[in-house]
């Protein structure tokens, strides 16, 4: 048996996501998805993200980091959850 690896290069890992994303459903074609696919489904680079998907493995794990600018009026998760609850869509 013989594997094809290919690497598709461009906009933050979407141009290879929509490659796969568009591949015949035929368990030929693998993905390595990581947090990226999400964040650019929330940017609307993609109009799918990690649902769009079957999972077969999990390789790796990324830790999630939230942050913020030194700017903002909160210094945690919890002050920050308050100024989004105060502000509905629109948080410093």
């Amino acid at each position: 048996m013989k594997i094809k690896v290919v690497t598709v290069p461009g906009q933050g890992g979407a141009a290879g996501a929509k490659e796969a994303y568009g591949a015949k459903p035929d368990g030929c074609t693998l993905f390595a998805i990581h947090q990226h696919l999400v964040v650019n489904y929330i940017n609307g680079v993609t109009d799918f993200s990690w649902d769009g998907f079957e999972p077969v493995a999990m390789v790796s794990d990324t830790p999630e980091i939230i942050g913020a600018g030194g700017h903002v009026p909160y210094d945690s998760l919890e002050g920050m959850l308050v100024a989004a609850k105060a502000n509905p869509g629109d948080i410093p």
